[in-house]
């Protein structure tokens, strides 16, 4: 039993080695964690900083700055529960794009150009349904290029990656409103949120998300 046990034993530093030299040799996958990572400390510094000073100086107040998040939340769970249903009848790549480009950018600019509150409501609902199509895009990309023997140490390796630049968020979002304003302060974060989301487009292996990898090359 004990020699069995030797055998069978691994050490945190081998399996995360393991995890990265799997995860460097995705093109994809280092797309999605790059691009996740910084989307993540976007919507971070939005949730923490921009959005709840948006809620006070432009007169909005706690209530419609609670009601945006609800909203939000609300939508992006119809969204999923629709992916869920029609997902596997849509191109991966195309729908990636266009969620992105709704989900992303335009709650941040219709803030910034001081719209009434229906308006902004109306365009979170509209980013948050396109959002729940984003997630079981990105992790059923993510899963299936994933050999099972490495699934828990690329899957851990590439949450920790996609986390890592959130507690950065409030911090950055601070810095910009504190030296912008909130208005460009979201027009900032808004460009950096579609740039960052556009960018892995430009990789021509990106495109590889609409095919599955072969059986053989996963096993």
């Amino acid at each position: 039993m004990p020699a069995e046990a030797d055998a069978g034993s691994t050490s945190y530093v081998r399996d995360l080695r393991q995890g990265w030299d799997f995860l460097r040799g995705e093109p994809v996958l280092v797309a999605i964690c790059a691009m996740v990572a910084v989307t993540n400390l976007v919507d971070q510094a939005y949730a923490a900083v921009l959005a709840p000073v948006w809620a006070k100086e432009s007169g909005a107040g706690v209530g419609v700055l609670g009601t945006v998040f609800a909203v939000m939340s609300g939508a992006s769970v119809l969204g999923a529960l629709a992916a869920a249903r029609w997902g596997e009848t849509l191109p991966r790549f195309r729908t990636y794009v266009v969620a992105f480009l709704v989900a992303g950018a335009p709650r941040y600019v219709v803030m910034a150009l001081e719209s009434p509150v229906w308006a902004v409501l109306a365009v979170t609902a509209v980013a948050g349904a396109a959002s729940g199509f984003l997630n079981p895009i990105l992790g059923a990309v993510i899963l299936e290029r994933i050999p099972a023997p490495l699934l828990g140490r690329v899957s851990s390796l590439n949450t920790a990656i996609c986390w890592s630049l959130m507690p950065l968020g409030g911090v950055l979002g601070g810095l910009a409103v504190a030296g912008l304003g909130v208005s460009p302060a979201l027009l900032v974060a808004g460009a950096v949120y579609l740039v960052t989301t556009m960018a892995p487009t430009r990789v021509p292996s990106f495109r590889r998300m609409d095919r599955a990898p072969a059986a053989d090359a996963r096993t």
